[in-house]
Parts: structure tokens; C-alpha cells; sequence
């Protein structure tokens, strides 16, 4: 698998572009490198499953229902782009 295949798999597009999102909800320079204390939102968002709590949760359907709205409204190649603009 080439760089440029690995890239674009699906489920890493669909990962980086809410990883995104997320970081704009926030008011966060999305290209920018961040460093975050174990308490930050962003810690919450990337919780592996059995550890997630009530606040990670809600956050994670905070980003989805704002990611699926995009999806209606850009549609769900669009959503992609316009996410990286």
C-alpha cells in the first residue's frame, strides 16, 4: 500500500475530518499542533471505549450530530472538503 492509498482509506478520512470538527467546535487552530492536560476535551473525545464517561459521551454525540448535519448540508463527499477548507 502506497502513502497516497493509506491516506485516503475511508475510515481515516472519516477519523481526521471529525478530529477536525472537534477542533473547531473548540475555537482551535485545526493545523496546529496542541498539547493538552488529561482533563481537556479533546482527552474526553479520544477515550477507547470501556473508559468512556457520561462527559466523553455527550461530547463524542455533540461532534456526530454536528458531523451528520454537515452531511445533509454538503452532502457526504462535500462534508470532507469542506472540512479541510
Amino acid at each position: 500500500m502506497t502513502f497516497e492509498e493509506w491516506i485516503n482509506r475511508p475510515v481515516y478520512r472519516v477519523q481526521v475530518t471529525t478530529a477536525r470538527e472537534l477542533l473547531r467546535m473548540l475555537k482551535m487552530d485545526p493545523l496546529a499542533a496542541h498539547a493538552t492536560t488529561g482533563d481537556h476535551p479533546i482527552a474526553h473525545f479520544r477515550l477507547v471505549p470501556r473508559r468512556r464517561t457520561p462527559q466523553s459521551l455527550a461530547l463524542r454525540k455533540l461532534v456526530a450530530d454536528r458531523m451528520r448535519a454537515l452531511r445533509r448540508q454538503y452532502g457526504r463527499g462535500a462534508t470532507i472538503q469542506h472540512i479541510k477548507d
